[in-house]
């Protein structure tokens, strides 16, 4: 049987190039040295139209739903400034390295999450999902 991280990277490769599919069908997926996007009905039907970034920090666009981190070093996801109410954001360690390379979440200027400037993945397979309170600038972690 395969591992986790053999399963997550077969999928990678086996996505299609982004040329086959529309742009607003893609969520990012943030791998070491290879930048992809993923169709979205292939990770549960989330929405969430965004072109990938392969740098060690991840800006999030207004319009994501879903960042799936797969980076061999520690990486940063950064929140967007000026979120709107209700907003709902999942970040996951898809690669299943979190543990060796800590996955911060850092909020947008004159925001926090859960009360503190970034919150900090640490465990293997971790997934964390937010939701945006606008009348207190607050990403709660659900």
């Amino acid at each position: 049987m395969p591992s986790n991280t053999e399963t997550f990277t077969q999928f990678v490769q086996q996505a299609p190039l982004a040329s086959q599919v529309q742009t607003s069908d893609l969520i990012p997926i943030i791998q070491g040295g290879v930048t992809k996007r993923i169709p979205a009905p292939q990770i549960g039907g989330a929405s969430s139209p965004t072109l990938t970034t392969t740098g060690a920090t991840y800006d999030v666009l207004a319009t994501d739903t879903f960042v799936a981190v797969a980076k061999t070093v520690a990486n940063t996801v950064q929140l967007p400034s000026g979120p709107t109410f209700g907003q709902r954001l999942m970040v996951a360690d898809c690669g299943g390295n979190a543990s060796a390379y800590p996955i911060t979440i850092a909020a947008g200027a004159g925001d926090t999450i859960d009360g503190i400037a970034a919150y900090l993945m640490v465990s293997d397979w971790q997934s964390v999902e937010l939701q945006y309170i606008q009348a207190l600038n607050l990403w709660k972690v659900m």
